[in-house]
């Protein structure tokens, strides 16, 4: 079976799971189906891990994602992105669009890197995160733009935690335990970041590279 039709047979059950778990506040976000596509372009680029291949052309190669250029254009266009330091906080990631965003909106990635710095466990993070994103639901309609930016980054934020706990979890090394921990965060920032600078196919190669990187780094 190739790589986008295991993607295919994944998604109805992860789709089921997504759903089953989710907030009330989370259901509602006109763009959580960011996050959700997010996780499934996740699972499909943890099948191929040539480093040699930049995820940006994988996703769409080896994917089947539709980035609406050329796949040298896409590279080209977010190979900057996904190459950041993992650890840049997201205010940092996003300082070049800054403009893009009204204070209020940009307010949320602010939050989000506040989120990443307090929170102590899985469940306090997506508790906060559920909080924050609530609040944007209520106040930024999926009709402007950049609010779809912001909501996608939300969505995006919480799929992501929720993928990554459960991939370091599989590890079951507690010596280990805090660092893996921070390292979910750092990619959550990642993700987040990706899908608000280079859309979805942005986030999920934003967010396989930090992982790559981080890992070379331990």
């Amino acid at each position: 079976m190739n790589t986008i039709l295991k993607i295919s047979a994944m998604a109805t059950s992860m789709l089921a799971a997504s759903f089953a778990t989710t907030t009330v506040s989370a259901a509602e976000n006109p763009m959580d189906s960011i996050g959700v596509a997010h996780n499934l372009y996740l699972e499909c680029l943890a099948l191929s891990k040539d480093p040699s291949i930049s995820p940006l052309r994988r996703i769409v190669e080896e994917c089947g994602f539709d980035p609406e250029m050329s796949t040298d254009e896409f590279v080209e266009k977010h190979q900057s992105m996904i190459e950041m330091d993992p650890n840049l906080s997201l205010e940092k990631r996003l300082a070049e669009h800054r403009d893009s965003y009204t204070e209020y909106q940009f307010s949320f990635f602010t939050r989000i890197d506040q989120i990443v710095s307090v929170a102590k466990n899985q469940a306090d993070a997506d508790a906060r995160f559920a909080k924050l994103e609530s609040e944007a639901i209520s106040t930024l309609s999926a009709k402007d733009p950049t609010n779809r930016s912001v909501l996608s980054a939300l969505s995006t934020a919480r799929h992501s935690l929720r993928y990554w706990s459960a991939q370091e979890a599989k590890s079951g090394n507690i010596a280990v335990a805090r660092w893996r921990w921070w390292k979910v965060l750092i990619i959550v920032c990642a993700d987040a970041g990706g899908v608000a600078i280079g859309g979805l196919g942005g986030g999920a190669a934003a967010s396989s590279m930090a992982n790559t990187i981080i890992n070379a780094t331990q």
